[in-house]
């Protein structure tokens, strides 16, 4: 199995850095709880992830919460379906090998956070992950 090594930093304060370990097949929420744990904020509060293209720009949408009412008029309309942290796998989602993501948490606030993927490795059966490098 792959290991992935993300770069998180805030969006307006790219002083603030973080690097997370994580396995191919953890779940979104698992990663999560680990850049929660590395920043120091609480878990009470929604987040979302999104994936980025090189500019940035949000796409598809991986929640905590997801509202079926709103899937359903998502997939009367062709949009693309909001991804569940908790049943969806990094790998399902990492399809370049600088893949980016915005993360947010706390909808009300906005705290952003820039992800993007710097080393696709091969996992270590002595390493506990995730894990913050």
């Amino acid at each position: 199995m792959s290991a992935y090594k993300f770069k998180i930093w805030f969006e307006d304060n790219d002083e603030i850095v973080r690097e997370i370990e994580i396995k191919s097949t953890q779940t979104f929420e698992d990663f999560h709880f680990i850049i929660l744990n590395s920043i120091g904020f609480d878990t009470v509060h929604a987040a979302s992830f999104f994936i980025s293209d090189d500019y940035w720009r949000q796409g598809d949408e991986v929640a905590k919460k997801v509202d079926e009412n709103e899937n359903l008029k998502r997939k009367r309309k062709n949009l693309p379906l909001i991804k569940q942290m908790n049943k969806c796998k990094l790998m399902e989602l990492v399809e370049d090998p600088h893949q980016k993501f915005i993360y947010i948490y706390d909808p009300k606030v906005q705290w952003t956070l820039l992800v993007e993927l710097i080393k696709i490795s091969k996992e270590e059966v002595a390493v506990k992950y995730p894990r913050i490098v």
